[in-house]
């Protein structure tokens, strides 16, 4: 579509009348078409799928073989070329930024920031973080394991009491290292 201006645009119009009027793009395996991208209405788009249910969601059966997405940042000749992927909630009023580990069927695991507890770190099983947390950190350090509201640093191997090491730091200076052979 050429808007009249020479700005160098291309636009891609669905031109149904229609709410659902999606725009799919296809390519051709041994002489069938095969969708490989769909643009919804509602501006969420699948890749390997029709089915874009999220904002972005990307499928492929890759029967024996590894599905890998990679973000990647090239440049080797300065320390500032970073790659990042980043995920971030509204603001001090919003959700919490997460990642889900999920396998299909199953609880499948978590990692991301609480916004509604103070902005723990918090490692779990369960589809939303602040449930099911298995391992918290606090922004001051702490570290808790089986324990949500750490307030001090703890370091566990094993289960403390059962033979293991742990050591308990719960004062300035007052640190030790306990042996429990029982």
């Amino acid at each position: 579509h050429y808007d009249g201006e020479a700005v160098g645009l291309l636009y891609i119009d669905n031109n149904f009348n229609n709410v659902n009027g999606d725009i799919r793009f296809r390519t051709k395996t041994s002489g069938t078409a095969v969708e490989v991208m769909t643009l919804e209405a509602d501006g969420n788009v699948g890749i390997g799928t029709t089915d874009a249910s999220s904002f972005l969601r990307v499928a492929k059966s890759n029967v024996g073989g590894t599905n890998n997405f990679a973000f990647e940042n090239t440049d080797n000749t300065n320390t500032a070329s970073h790659a990042r992927l980043q995920v971030v909630a509204g603001g001090t009023s919003g959700g919490d930024p997460f990642i889900l580990l999920d396998i299909a069927g199953t609880a499948g695991w978590h990692i991301g920031v609480d916004n509604s507890d103070s902005d723990k770190l918090q490692i779990g099983t369960g589809a939303t973080v602040g449930s099911s947390d298995l391992v918290t950190v606090t922004t001051g350090g702490n570290v808790g394991i089986g324990d949500t509201g750490p307030t001090e640093a703890k370091l566990v191997v094993g289960d403390a009491g059962a033979g293991d090491i742990y050591a308990t730091f719960a004062t300035a200076n007052t640190e030790a290292l306990c042996w429990d052979a029982s």
